[in-house]
């Protein structure tokens, strides 16, 4: 059961560090760093001078701007239409490539097959 007395719904002050808010300053720097040096890693985001914030704060600000690390390299995480329309023809070209190799071999096993 709930006590009786007044009810205060707000946290009380801590003691400690205060939580260091992402700041919009942060977040272009990271970004321009990025921008400079795809290979860049994460602690040397950290210990740049200029960002002063931790590991921890250097990766969510990397996941809201967007980017992920593949092959060693920070990417945009965007596919733009672009992107997609040059995919879906890399795909469909392959389809057509696959067709023409493997029907000469498919025509041919079911002739075999077939004893004809």
């Amino acid at each position: 059961m709930a006590r009786a007395g007044p009810i205060n719904v707000f946290d009380n002050k801590r003691t400690g560090r205060p939580k260091l808010r992402q700041s919009d300053k942060i977040a272009q720097q990271i970004a321009e760093k990025i921008h400079n040096d795809w290979r860049i890693t994460l602690r040397h985001l950290a210990a740049a001078a200029e960002t002063g914030v931790d590991l921890g704060m250097v990766n969510t600000t990397i996941k809201k701007l967007g980017y992920q690390r593949i092959c060693a390299k920070w990417v945009p995480k965007l596919i733009t239409m672009k992107m997609k329309a040059a995919r879906k023809a890399a795909a469909e070209q392959l389809l057509v490539r696959t067709a023409q190799i493997w029907r000469p071999v498919t025509i041919t096993y079911s002739i075999i097959s077939r004893g004809v």
